[in-house]
């Protein structure tokens, strides 16, 4: 077994799968990184990458509205309100895809 890259785990070498599993991400092949392995139940709900299936982490375009002073703000960005839609960009953390939100939302089930 050699060490995953990206979860550290253990990877089988045939396979460049990982085998790692805590119950909350399963890796794939290790240079595609970890995958949620449950969908997402708080406000990136009803997302997934199109591309490689992770449930997170994205990069979202967001707007927030701060007091803002010359020296800069004194809210914290973190603590914030955030705001975002479907034309928002989204950029998948684990395989770099990106388009907009509305491209990495799950379809309803039929």
């Amino acid at each position: 077994m050699e060490t995953c890259a990206t979860c550290l785990g253990d990877s089988d070498p045939e396979t460049d799968e990982c085998t790692c599993d805590d119950g909350l991400y399963v890796c794939g092949p290790c240079d595609e990184g970890p995958e949620r392995a449950t969908p997402n139940t708080n406000c990136l709900e009803g997302m997934r990458c199109p591309r490689c299936g992770s449930y997170e982490p994205f990069r979202i375009v967001v707007s927030m509205t701060v007091l803002m002073y010359d020296a800069g703000s004194e809210d914290d960005p973190m603590g914030g309100d955030q705001d975002w839609g479907d034309a928002s960009y989204c950029a998948c953390g684990a395989c770099g895809t990106s388009g907009n939100v509305k491209g990495f939302q799950i379809p309803p089930a039929d």
